[in-house]
């Protein structure tokens, strides 16, 4: 199979071959092989793995690429540094008359121009027409004292940011649902909002879906409807009591949403304020994170998280998220005090 096994691994592996009078590829068979439950098996899993990172690969060398600068880090023959290929597979007859095959850039371009190392003259004939085609090629290049250096291409002024990788993984791997970061709340609630505008939470309809068979569909908050993520965040008895209750605590008018996009959208929306729409974001999306936790400590520990509990952890969670998170918030002991008051009365002014 070409793997290196560890000592102790291929004596396991010779003696459960031998008492089994198993081949290697009937052993490797074995272990990959789809189960009778029709669960997903290791090998599936394998080749998803492998589709998403040669996916990643091409992406990234689409994306990011080195830039010769000073050629003191390339190989003139062998880098693919000009032309999207190497020097060596497309003039291969010029190659074979290379004295250095290992030359850098660097070695073959000084001030004075180009210079060549070859085993012998170039003859008539296809050398003459290669080596025209390749003094075409390069004779734009020009060299400076800079390191070599790498550069994204796709980027604006070929500059790496993490908001402009950001945005070009949304449009070019993630596509129909693009990433929306929200720095003013912790990152596994950036996360869990992701998988959730996914509908790649955990709930019963996703995992009936997934092969979880004798499972109850009702909601687990509730016990009405069948559970999935727009009735756990939006059609639950539950969560409908706690959106009329923060739509009092806010003094704004919620409206009824069916999906996390809708929501998302008519946050960003609702306010002209930036310092508004920031803390309508963190009581929204810690509403949100508190559903799913009522809904998980329904099922796990229900005496942990009771539903009196729900409105004090969002108003809670909200507040210290913006005042850990907000650059225009830094409180000491006695302005958290008066804040907080001010958070309990007026959660869109105070902050």
């Amino acid at each position: 199979m070409g793997l290196d096994l560890h000592p102790t691994l291929q004596y396991l592996h010779s003696t459960y071959s031998y008492n089994h009078g198993v081949t290697d590829l009937q052993l490797w068979q074995h272990i990959l092989i789809k189960n009778s439950t029709g669960v997903q098996t290791q090998a599936c899993i394998l080749s998803s793995i492998a589709h998403k990172l040669a996916l990643l690969h091409t992406i990234l060398v689409t994306w990011i690429s080195f830039k010769a600068v000073g050629g003191i880090q390339f190989l003139f023959w062998h880098h693919n540094w000009i032309g999207g290929y190497k020097l060596c597979d497309k003039f291969h007859r010029l190659y074979a008359l290379e004295s250095d095959k290992l030359c850098k850039l660097s070695d073959r371009l000084s001030i004075n121009g180009w210079c060549w190392s070859w085993r012998r003259n170039i003859r008539s004939g296809a050398e003459a027409q290669q080596f025209s085609e390749l003094s075409s090629t390069i004779d734009h290049v020009t060299l400076n004292d800079s390191s070599d250096k790498w550069v994204c291409t796709s980027f604006p002024k070929d500059t790496f940011s993490v908001s402009g990788f950001r945005r070009l993984f949304s449009r070019d791997v993630i596509g129909n649902c693009p990433t929306h970061w929200c720095k003013f709340i912790p990152p596994n609630i950036n996360f869990f909002l992701w998988r959730a505008r996914l509908n790649r939470l955990p709930d019963k309809c996703n995992l009936l879906e997934r092969g979880v068979q004798s499972i109850n569909l009702l909601c687990s908050s509730c016990s009405i409807n069948v559970e999935d993520t727009t009735n756990i965040f939006f059609e639950c008895e539950i969560a409908m009591q706690v959106w009329s209750y923060m739509s009092s605590w806010l003094d704004i008018t919620l409206h009824v949403w069916h999906s996390m996009d809708g929501l998302m959208q008519w946050i960003m929306t609702v306010f002209q304020s930036r310092s508004k729409t920031i803390t309508l974001e963190a009581i929204c999306y810690g509403t949100l994170w508190t559903l799913w936790r009522y809904r998980n400590g329904r099922i796990f520990d229900p005496n942990k998280f009771k539903k009196c509990h729900i409105i004090d952890s969002i108003v809670l969670s909200s507040f210290d998220w913006l005042s850990a998170r907000y650059k225009k918030v830094r409180l000491n002991w006695n302005d958290w005090l008066m804040n907080w008051n001010d958070w309990l009365m007026n959660p869109l002014n105070s902050l």
